[in-house]
């Protein structure tokens, strides 16, 4: 047999070096996936526990103060619910006018006296009474009176950081952001609005006002007081206002004459609440000024309807 014969003789099957494999068969690194794995499983459950901790540290001082806040909360709550029983009160309306015999306007300077006014509409229950309180427009009926008592609005815009539902919200959140927001939002409203209306909670009187339409020109409104110390009505009458603003022109050599005044502009709303006001302190048995051959009120000038507009003819 030949040389070249032996060379080409078959061998043996054996498996192949680990050599002759790796360049197109590596193994895949599990170890240090795993290893990998488990370090990014133990940092993020590290800041987990973080987070947990800081949320339970901020949730726990946010409902101590909560607890700090029982005394007032149970005054103010108290205080208010009074308040919306005496306004709710109201709804029946007024049937004939009642005033307690011992009441004078000029006594309710001493004291702190809350304002209201609302429309008859809003009276339903609490939660459209408080709806409306807090968004009541300022009007001049109390100053038309010489009484500066404080706006009522507050006593629901203001209180209702103290309301159950914000510390059931606070026990429930996890988020430590949202945590953060409320703690920021509890100590402000501990610096600028509990004194407020813990002021408002020591006020002895309440003017409530409850107007029968849309404005307190056209239709009547409903005027209570009442004594808060002793829950005392004081005051019940219906008032249709009178007011009329009384022009007065002035005339100086070289200057251009006074323009006239419309009837809407006599008929403003300062002269309708000022009217209501002097009504309210004529019932109180204040002495009050009168003024007669008051001139008419300039007549409304017509509304001019407006011109047709021209149609083009078919065809052009």
């Amino acid at each position: 047999m030949s040389a070249s014969h032996d060379k080409q003789a078959p061998r043996p099957a054996r498996p192949p070096a680990d050599a002759e494999t790796a360049e197109f068969a590596p193994r895949f690194p599990w170890k240090y996936v795993a290893f990998a794995t488990i370090v990014v499983l133990f940092i993020a459950g590290a800041y987990w526990v973080k987070e947990a901790r800081k949320a339970a540290q901020l949730r726990a001082q946010i409902l101590r103060v909560h607890e700090e806040l029982e005394e007032p909360r149970t005054r103010y709550f108290a205080f208010r619910d009074k308040v919306e029983k005496l306004v709710l009160s109201a709804s029946a309306g007024v049937k004939a006018p009642e005033v307690d015999k011992r009441l004078r306007i000029e006594g309710l300077r001493s004291g702190r006296g809350l304002y209201l006014r609302l429309r008859a509409k809003d009276l339903k229950d609490a939660k459209s009474l408080s709806a409306a309180a807090a968004n009541m427009d300022a009007d001049v009926i109390n100053a038309c009176m010489g009484l500066a008592p404080v706006s009522a609005r507050g006593l629901w815009q203001q209180g209702e950081f103290m309301a159950p539902e914000q510390v059931e919200k606070a026990k429930n959140e996890r988020s430590v952001m949202d945590l953060r927001v409320i703690d920021e939002m509890l100590a402000r409203k501990l610096r600028t609005d509990l004194p407020s209306v813990l002021s408002l909670t020591r006020s002895n009187w309440l003017l409530l006002v409850v107007q029968q339409g849309d404005n307190r020109r056209d239709q009547p409104v409903d005027v209570f007081l009442w004594d808060l110390r002793s829950d005392l009505k004081l005051l019940s009458a219906r008032i249709q206002a009178q007011g009329a603003l009384m022009p007065m022109r002035v005339r100086m050599q070289g200057a251009p004459g006074a323009p006239r005044l419309h009837a809407e502009d006599v008929e403003g709303s300062g002269a309708v609440d000022c009217s209501i006001a002097m009504q309210i302190k004529a019932l109180a048995g204040a002495e009050l000024a009168e003024v007669h051959n008051v001139p008419e009120l300039p007549s409304r000038a017509p509304a001019v309807p407006p011109a047709p507009t021209p149609t083009q003819a078919p065809g052009k």
